[in-house]
């Protein structure tokens, strides 16, 4: 019987030994690499930074697996046989079959046969796996320090904890808090606490006001919906400002006058008959911020067109925007405002 075939099983085992330290050593490269990586980035207060040091971590220890495996821990066909002996108590008969394979000699041949008798008697259960502790312990401290650092990380990214810039430089990193206050009449979308660098920029907000409510400002004079504080030097507290609106009578005339007694108009048009033309003119096309009558639902409506349905789309469209960073344009924002204006 070919050796190949009487060591195939054993191959098999051999291999995954092989996986298995070459993993370890591969494993203790990334998490080295992985803890350098993120003590780098904590270093220079880069937040992101922990995700892409797991990745560089992740990848070093794959690579280092598939090339350790190649080249020091995959089994050859002497290791196996060098195994056999030391592992079953042998006493170099697997290595000895493995030189005389090629030779036909009556004791040659006697000798594989003895050989192949004693492995097949041999009890498999003393055959196991083997892992360096050395290699082993490297790679658990080596996983423990990065464990460590980036736990330190991400409680400094919490705030729990000072960064590294604020370590090395205490001066010169100063942060300030914004906070956008809700007021009566509404709400804000966003983030209402913000702790941003001295002199940078915060996240936008906007202001929503609520059912029969418009808004007004804000309480430090920004007059648009939206805002993104920029170049922030000092803790700022603001709120949005909100106006309850008041409906009119609709059913009165004027003030003072009975319905009825009022006159037409004497440019008001006339059917031949000489009394004013009771059929309304054709409505013009809507645009935003015209007025228009309120539906029984609520909604500013002028003929067939529901604004609610206009604003809500370019309502939703500005929060995506927002939510992505976007700048708003222009036209965008002044529609919004003109949607408040027309409720006045």
């Amino acid at each position: 019987m070919d050796s190949k075939q009487i060591f195939q099983k054993y191959y098999r085992r051999l291999s995954g030994e092989g996986v298995l330290r070459a993993f370890v050593w591969g494993l203790m490269a990334g998490m080295l690499t992985f803890a350098v990586a993120t003590f780098i980035f904590w270093l220079a207060g880069y937040d992101p930074g922990i995700l892409i040091a797991l990745g560089i971590g992740v990848v070093v220890t794959a690579i280092c697996t598939v090339v350790l495996y190649n080249v020091a821990f995959r089994p050859t066909t002497e290791q196996i046989a060098r195994r056999l002996d030391e592992e079953l108590g042998l006493e170099e008969r697997m290595v000895t079959m493995l030189e005389l394979s090629k030779d036909e000699s009556y004791i040659a041949m006697r000798q594989r046969e003895d050989a192949q008798k004693r492995l097949r008697s041999a009890p498999e259960t003393k055959f196991s796996r083997r892992v360096s502790r050395l290699s082993v312990g490297l790679a658990g401290g080596f996983s423990g320090l990065a464990v460590v650092i980036a736990g330190v990380f991400i409680l400094s990214i919490l705030d729990f904890l000072p960064r590294g810039l604020e370590i090395l430089n205490p001066e010169e990193i100063i942060y300030v808090n914004i906070h956008y206050l809700e007021n009566d009449g509404g709400v804000i979308q966003g983030n209402t606490e913000q702790r941003v660098q001295k002199g940078e920029d915060g996240e936008a907000v906007l202001a929503v006001a609520s059912d029969g409510y418009i808004f007004l400002g804000w309480s430090d004079g920004v007059q648009t919906v939206a805002r993104q504080d920029k170049n922030v030097t000092e803790e700022l507290f603001v709120f949005p400002l909100f106006e309850e609106m008041e409906f009119g009578d609709g059913d009165s005339e004027g003030e003072g006058s009975e319905p009825g007694d009022q006159e037409a108009p004497s440019d008001a048009p006339h059917s031949e008959t000489g009394t004013p033309d009771d059929s309304p003119g054709e409505p013009s096309p809507p645009s935003p911020g015209a007025g228009g009558s309120e539906s029984e639902s609520g909604n500013i409506v002028d003929g067939e067109t529901n604004y609610s349905d206009i604003y809500d789309y370019y309502y939703q469209l500005a929060l995506q925007m927002l939510a992505s960073g976007e700048e708003l344009p222009e036209e965008l924002r002044a529609f919004l405002e003109s949607y408040y204006g027309s409720l006045l």
